[in-house]
């Protein structure tokens, strides 16, 4: 994955490794048009498509300090970006029964170690967040964040409205956003995102 416009890639991630949100932002200014191509390419949901690349600059930024150390970033950004959509669809997948195409697998060797180690920061981060929700928005979370269903699939299932099952939904997210701004202390990164996206 790479930009067309030249830039200092080495400065740009070693400002970045020092918490430099400025200099995130203008990396992801550089990078998410083609990280949201692959990931409608994949996911075939636009809606989807938006929460996997948010999943995927969340992950590049817990994962900071080792950016300076990365040779190719366009390179490791592909695979972090490749394992986070893969692992969506794989869920999505399994939780409607569905196979997935074998050729979409991403040989293990293609895990990098700063991959594995951003996955767990992050899953860690979020499965906190979804804790610290009521009973109820995480229920509705659950169903379609994590589990693929849609809202009417969602209100059918908890045996509520649509619009009760928006509003939960959008309650449970603003309050996972609000946990991670003050527990993962990337405030302005996580705005920047939600900006851009």
């Amino acid at each position: 994955m790479s930009v067309s416009q030249p830039y200092d890639e080495k400065k740009i991630l070693l400002q970045i490794s020092g918490g430099d949100t400025g200099a995130f932002q203008e990396l992801m200014r550089l990078y998410k048009d083609k990280v949201f191509t692959a990931a409608i390419h994949i996911m075939r949901d636009h809606e989807r498509a938006e929460d996997s690349v948010q999943d995927i600059f969340m992950k590049v930024w817990l994962h900071r300090r080792e950016l300076s150390r990365i040779e190719n970033f366009g390179g490791w950004l592909h695979t972090v970006t490749h394992n986070t959509l893969i692992s969506a669809l794989k869920r999505l997948a399994r939780e409607k029964r569905q196979a997935l195409p074998s050729e979409m697998d991403l040989p293990a060797k293609e895990r990098t170690i700063e991959d594995l180690l951003a996955q767990k920061e992050y899953a860690a981060l979020l499965k906190r967040a979804v804790d610290s929700l009521s009973d109820r928005q995480r229920q509705v979370f659950q169903l379609v964040k994590e589990d693929g269903l849609s809202r009417e699939e969602a209100a059918r299932h908890l045996d509520i409205s649509l619009d009760t099952v928006k509003f939960h939904l959008t309650e449970a997210v603003r309050k996972i956003r609000a946990y991670i701004l003050k527990n993962a202390d990337i405030s302005l990164v996580i705005l920047l995102i939600l900006k851009n996206f």
